[in-house]
């Protein structure tokens, strides 16, 4: 299996161990790409979904990854520990409102959705506790929020 680790900063990256003097095998439009062993791709692909879902399909078309972890901050608004594993039961989008044309608060219309399943991620859970990790089970609600 090939797993690629998806970061969004440079500074979330630094902080895997290993990672701070590590240069980049490659760029691919304007995305680096790190080897951090054998089956396992890093990439830090900028702040946003856009960013995000360039850098997921270059993972997959040009590395053919079979699994994707987005690590990093990943847009945290709550206070949990540095080093927090959290397992996204499903994913809302929290900014997506198109409300003034009918529409509940949150639907993403072009799949007619809210709500978006994650795979068994009880199962994953598991797992991840047969590794000495102690994840966080819950929702996630993703989109871009800028501020200075």
């Amino acid at each position: 299996m090939k797993i690629g680790l998806q970061f969004a900063m440079p500074v979330e990256f630094r902080a895997l161990p290993g990672a701070r003097d590590l240069g980049p095998f490659e760029t691919v439009s304007g995305v680096p790409f790190y080897d951090l062993g054998p089956g396992i791709i890093a990439c830090v692909g900028g702040v946003s979904k856009v960013n995000a879902a360039m850098a997921a399909e270059i993972l997959c078309l040009k590395y053919g990854v079979d699994l994707i972890l987005n690590a990093g901050i990943a847009g945290c608004a709550t206070d949990l520990p540095t080093g927090t594993l959290a397992v996204a039961s499903d994913f809302v989008q929290h900014d997506v409102d198109t409300s003034g044309a009918g529409d509940p608060v949150g639907l993403v219309s072009t799949v007619n959705r809210t709500e978006f399943p994650t795979w068994e991620p009880e199962r994953c859970a598991a797992l991840l506790r047969t590794l000495g990790c102690a994840p966080l089970l819950g929702r996630v609600a993703t989109g871009d929020w800028f501020a200075v």
